[in-house]
C-alpha cells in the first residue's frame, strides 16, 4: 500500500516574485504621497498653533484688562528683532506698555516649533503682535506664513 504524502500549502517561486513586484510598486507610489501628507499635516499643525496663540493673546488681554504681547524669542526673556518665529515665541502681559518682558510682567506662554521642519514668518514690520485690553490688535494687519523646510507641501497663511 502506498502512502500519499500530505500536501503542504505554500507559494511557488513565481507567486512569491509576483507578490514582491506588486508590493514594491505599491510602496514606490505610496511613500512619496505619505511624505507629502505628513509635511502638509506639520504645516497645518503649525498654522493651528499660531491661531491658538493669537486667540490666547486676545483672550488674556480682555480677561486681565491689560496689554499683551506675542513675539518671537530664543531665550524666553527678550523679543527678537525679526520676523522669523520658528525658534520660539512667547506671550506675556505688558503692564507698563513698553512691549518688553519686565519683572512686573507675567510670561503667560512660551512655545517652540520644530525649526528643522517649519519656517514661520510674519509680515515685514510685524515683529510683535500687541493686543490692547479691549481685545483689539494695535498696528496694521499681519500675515503669518507657515511653510515646510523641505518644500513638499504648500504653505499656509494666518491673516
Amino acid at each position: 500500500m502506498r502512502r500519499s504524502r500530505p500536501s503542504c500549502p505554500g507559494f511557488t517561486l513565481i507567486e512569491l516574485l509576483a507578490f514582491l513586484a506588486v508590493a514594491i510598486i505599491a510602496l514606490a507610489t505610496g511613500v512619496p504621497a505619505f511624505r507629502s501628507l505628513a509635511a502638509d499635516n506639520a504645516i497645518t499643525a503649525g498654522a493651528n498653533d499660531m491661531v491658538s496663540h493669537l486667540q490666547l493673546a486676545r483672550t488674556t488681554a480682555i480677561m486681565r484688562g491689560v496689554q499683551t504681547v506675542l513675539c518671537p524669542t530664543a531665550d524666553r526673556r527678550n523679543c527678537l528683532d525679526t520676523i522669523e518665529w520658528q525658534a520660539g515665541f512667547m506671550l506675556f502681559t505688558d503692564e507698563n506698555r513698553n512691549r518688553r518682558l519686565d519683572p512686573g510682567d507675567e510670561l503667560v506662554r512660551y512655545h517652540r516649533m520644530d525649526p528643522s521642519r517649519l519656517r514661520v514668518v510674519t509680515s515685514p514690520g510685524r515683529k510683535r503682535l500687541v493686543y490692547g485690553p479691549g481685545g483689539m490688535a494695535y498696528g496694521s494687519t499681519a500675515t503669518i506664513t507657515v511653510c515646510g523646510r523641505d518644500g513638499k507641501a504648500l504653505p499656509k497663511a494666518v491673516i
